[in-house]
């Protein structure tokens, strides 16, 4: 699959990428947020996590106006001015969704996220056994969307992979005499 775009920053779900039109079902909609998570010593693993359009919303204080459903706007050179809260629309209290639990695939040494050219979330990733023509593609696709630590990892990664190739047994298959059966 092509890239369209690397999704650089999301591994938590505070930071996830959110899919707003996700199905759930053959009839229902959600929402869905995709994140990497990073464990030392484990590696990287893609998590998703839907919303449950079965159960009903909370109803939380909006942060932005403290559930008063207005804020005071101030411009320069005038006296701040009470307007209605964009977030909550006056009502002083927002929705929040009922989230499902996360699922989580299994860990990998390198990964990388991105939306392809159909405007889906996927991601790839390497293990540490990934040969040098693995680990090279890899890094040329994603290079963009790689931070400077998942950078020294590759680095790392393909010095252990040469060294693992240059230690392989090679082995030369020459065409040998048919065999006569008698």
């Amino acid at each position: 699959m092509a890239v369209k775009e690397m999704l650089i920053g999301c591994n938590s779900e505070a930071t996830s990428h959110c899919t707003l039109d996700y199905p759930y079902g053959f009839k229902l909609r959600c929402q869905r947020r995709e994140w990497l998570e990073y464990k030392p010593n484990h590696g990287y693993r893609f998590v998703t996590q839907t919303s449950n359009p079965k159960k009903p919303s909370k109803w939380v204080v909006c942060d932005t106006c403290n559930g008063s459903g207005y804020i005071m706007l101030a411009v320069l050179g005038h006296p701040g001015r009470q307007t209605v809260c964009v977030c909550c629309n006056g009502n002083g209290q927002v929705e929040e969704l009922v989230w499902n639990a996360p699922k989580a695939s299994t860990y990998v040494t390198l990964a990388a996220m991105y939306i392809d050219e159909q405007g889906h979330v996927q991601w790839a990733g390497l293990h540490m056994y990934s040969t040098v023509a693995e680990i090279d593609a890899f890094v040329s696709t994603y290079r963009e969307g790689l931070s400077e630590d998942a950078g020294k990892i590759a680095g790392f990664m393909r010095a252990v992979a040469e060294e693992i190739e240059s230690r392989r047994a090679k082995f030369i298959i020459q065409p040998s005499e048919p065999v006569r059966v008698l």
